[in-house]
């Protein structure tokens, strides 16, 4: 019976250092080195191209306020500016959302083919379009759509909306708060949705490699999810196996075994 005793606490000691996490377990791009230079890397995000159903910011300004009312009749009616846009439901109300024939249409300038080109190329198009109206037009364009789906062991899950072209794997994390100490920093998943169907990748957080990786600049809808370690699964356990050992236990010492 000493033997089953050995065998109860040896198992209790590996429950207890299968519950443990080293630092290397919980350090990202744990392989840099001082002073070292990455070469061959992604140091600028791909443009994204404009398709159906994004939604787009589009200000015509000039010098006179009457034709300024007469463009942007959305920011107009809410005293100007972009305040209509810093939500999401204002977004979806007063964006300008692109059709399934790629067009959005603008007050006055009415169908303006983007979709298939970028966000500077679709600003491009409005302003050469607005110059046959006005001799002194500025057009702005902005992605409205760029949102970030973050799940898993993040400190701050839920849906994230950036205002920036280039958001990379690092700015999505930031926003959520960063990891927990249960993430799997090594099998980060990315998925996104493609022409083609739904894509997914893989992530290597703990290595410099992440920075070569082609999900590494992130795009509108990518959901990220990061996975739970398998100590997880150990720790939720954990009271119950505890109870069980202590059951054990108390009977041992009842009995004498």
């Amino acid at each position: 019976m000493n033997r089953f005793k050995l065998l109860v606490f040896l198992f209790a000691g590996l429950l207890a250092l299968s519950s443990c996490r080293f630092r290397k377990d919980l350090t990202l791009l744990s392989d840099m080195q001082n002073d070292s230079i990455l070469t061959n890397l992604p140091v600028i995000a791909p443009n994204y191209i404009l398709k159906p159903d994004d939604n787009l910011y589009v200000i015509i300004q000039s010098r006179n306020d009457e034709i300024n009312k007469l463009f942007n009749v959305n920011t107009s009616t809410q005293g100007g500016g972009s305040q209509s846009y810093t939500d999401p439901a204002g977004q979806y109300i007063y964006g300008n959302l692109i059709d399934k024939e790629g067009m959005v249409t603008l007050p006055v300038l009415g169908q303006v083919p983007v979709s298939g080109m970028t966000v500077a190329d679709a600003q491009a198009a409005i302003q050469l379009k607005a110059n046959e109206y006005l001799k002194d037009a500025v057009v702005k364009v902005k992605l409205l759509n760029f949102k970030i789906i973050i799940m898993g062991e993040v400190k701050s899950p839920g849906p994230y909306f950036f205002y920036d072209n280039s958001v990379n794997v690092f700015d999505a994390l930031a926003r959520a708060g960063g990891f927990t100490d249960m993430a799997r920093l090594n099998t980060v998943l990315v998925v996104r949705p493609t022409k083609s169907g739904t894509k997914s990748y893989r992530l290597n957080f703990k290595t410099k490699n992440l920075y070569a990786h082609p999900a590494y600049y992130l795009r509108p809808n990518d959901m990220v999810y990061a996975e739970p370690a398998m100590m997880k699964s150990t720790q939720l356990n954990f009271t119950t196996i505890s109870m069980i050992l202590s059951t054990v236990t108390f009977f041992m010492v009842i009995f004498k075994i």
